[in-house]
Order: C-alpha cells, then structure tokens, then sequence
C-alpha cells in the first residue's frame, strides 16, 4: 500500500476487497482472524483512512486474475525459493522465466548494512519491481 500510494496510484481514504486463491487452511475462523490482522494493520497503519472492506478466498478456477497471479507468484516461487543452484532446469523451470521475462519484472537486490537507505530508493520503481533483502 505504501509504495501505490507515495506513486500516486491509490489515493487515500479508500476500501479494499481483497481477493484470495482458496486453500485449505480457509475456514471460517482463519477468514475470520487473518480479516481481523488485516482490519487492525490498515487501523494501525492508516487510521481511518484505509478499511477491509471483504477478505474473499475463492476458487481460482472462478477467475482468470487470480489463475494469472496464482502463475506470477509460483514463478517467483520456483525463482528465489525452489530451483536448485547450478542444476538442470526442467519445464516448470522454464514456464517461471517465460512468465517473468513477460513481466518484465526488475530485481533490486540490497545489503542487509545499507538496507534502510536502500529501500527508501527504491520505492519509486514501477510495479513489475521485486525487492531482495540478501
């Protein structure tokens, strides 16, 4: 929410819906704590200036958005957190870099000593911008 609105695309106050992939773990009382979380961060962050409006898990099946950021997210996924190091790439291996080189997403790698006066820099990058905290 910071970096959308000191780039001027969302203007406060405002009400979010936020939309989910379902998953196993959404039951009534995990909807109902992680809405809260959110609801008490917004508050705590924003004051009244940015409310929960829904929190929505739903069958990706039900919409191509979150199918497409289901795709987005697990090629990050399989980039930073699963492809082994200096091994063979295999076909989901190659599905996440066709999907990243699409987004044309940017790295920004920053040093854990300089981490602080890194990031106020680069909050003025475009959205297809991941931040990697090394």
């Amino acid at each position: 929410m910071e970096h959308e609105i000191l780039t001027g695309r969302v203007v406060l106050p405002r009400q979010i819906n936020y939309f989910k992939d379902r998953d196993d773990n959404d039951n009534t009382y995990n909807i109902s704590k992680f809405s809260e979380l959110l609801s008490s961060k917004f508050k705590e962050q924003y004051g009244d200036d940015l409310v929960l409006n829904n929190y929505v898990p739903l069958d990706s099946k039900l919409s191509r958005l979150i199918q497409a950021a289901d795709l987005f997210t697990g090629s990050l996924n399989r980039l930073y957190n699963v492809r082994p190091k200096g091994g063979n790439k295999n076909n989901k291996d190659e599905l996440a870099d066709y999907i990243i080189d699409k987004v044309g997403l940017q790295e920004i790698r920053y040093s854990i000593e300089n981490l602080l006066n890194d990031v106020e820099d680069g909050l003025n990058t475009d959205m297809a911008t991941i931040h990697v905290y090394d």
